[in-house]
């Protein structure tokens, strides 16, 4: 987790990756289940999400791996203006990057490029 920060500010998110007959399945806490893109095997996880790697939207984008969520803050991280994003299950995360016009406790859709974010496991 160290590394991961040295990096820059991530959202880092806890969670298991899990076997189902459609492959393996990332179980993210407060977020839910995701399709896994590496195969770790039955494990715990770590999830390092950049905010520059998350996209938040008005509208449904339509993804099977979108997440609904609100709109909770405007922090500002390394002297840039992000959104806070809360999903209904509970996490929050920091977005870079938001779309204009948006309000605290607007409703929203957001995701992230998995191939921008990193997996430890343990």
């Amino acid at each position: 987790l160290a590394a991961a920060r040295l990096v820059g500010r991530m959202n880092l998110l806890p969670g298991r990756v899990a076997t189902s007959d459609g492959g393996p399945i990332l179980h993210v806490e407060g977020i839910g289940p995701r399709p896994a893109t590496a195969v770790m095997g039955e494990t715990s996880v770590t999830i390092g999400i950049p905010p520059a790697a998350i996209i938040v939207t008005r509208d449904s984008p339509g993804e099977a791996s979108a997440i609904a969520g609100f709109v909770r803050g405007f922090p500002f991280v390394a002297g840039r203006r992000c959104v806070l994003v809360e999903a209904g299950a509970g996490a929050r995360l920091v977005a870079a990057l938001p779309p204009v016009g948006l309000r605290e406790g607007d409703a929203v859709w957001f995701d992230w490029d998995d191939a921008r974010t990193i997996m430890l496991e343990g």
